[in-house]
């Protein structure tokens, strides 16, 4: 997978969400192999990680750490770990989900 084109397909998201695209790093990351920063204290998000080699699809993990992210900015809450599962978050993923998930943003990946 195209670094750039994953940016670029997570800025693109964000500039139709109305969101600022946080710095993303590529580096290991555990568990889903996708994860959100952010300051504890001020609850302002930083950046967003993701490992190339452990994230099974790149979209659903983009959509998932936005999710994070404007539930950080919209709630000062980042429903971290089991929090994720709530109603509130999970619906919002699940609208994100079906606008941008294999839909024409799909093609700054693929093309």
């Amino acid at each position: 997978m195209n670094k750039e084109k994953v940016k670029a397909y997570y800025e693109a998201i964000c500039a139709a969400e109305g969101y600022k695209p946080l710095p993303i790093k590529f580096t290991n990351v555990a568990k889903g192999g996708a994860c959100l920063t952010y300051n504890t204290k001020s609850l302002t998000p930083i950046s967003i990680s993701i490992d190339l080699n452990r994230v099974s699809d790149v979209e659903t993990a983009i959509i998932h750490e936005l999710t994070h992210q404007i539930k950080l900015l919209t709630e000062k809450n980042p429903y971290q770990g089991a929090k994720d599962r709530q109603k509130k978050f999970i619906n919002l993923e699940n609208q994100l989900v079906e606008k941008y998930l294999y839909s024409k943003y799909s093609e700054i990946l693929w093309k």
